[in-house]
């Protein structure tokens, strides 16, 4: 059977950032535009290694 790679939803504007850390389940410290900012968590378990 092929698989086939289709998102499952697509967020529109969706921006790229450099994970920092995560201080608790729905809020992630990111780096983004040379400034340290603070993002929502859409998926509150744990966040995979890649």
């Amino acid at each position: 059977m092929e698989q086939i790679n289709k998102p499952v939803y697509e967020i529109h504007n969706l921006k790229k950032g450099i994970f920092l850390s995560r201080p608790n389940r729905f809020i992630a410290e990111i780096k983004y535009g040379g400034r340290m900012e603070s993002a929502h968590v859409h998926d509150p378990g744990r966040l995979k290694n890649y």
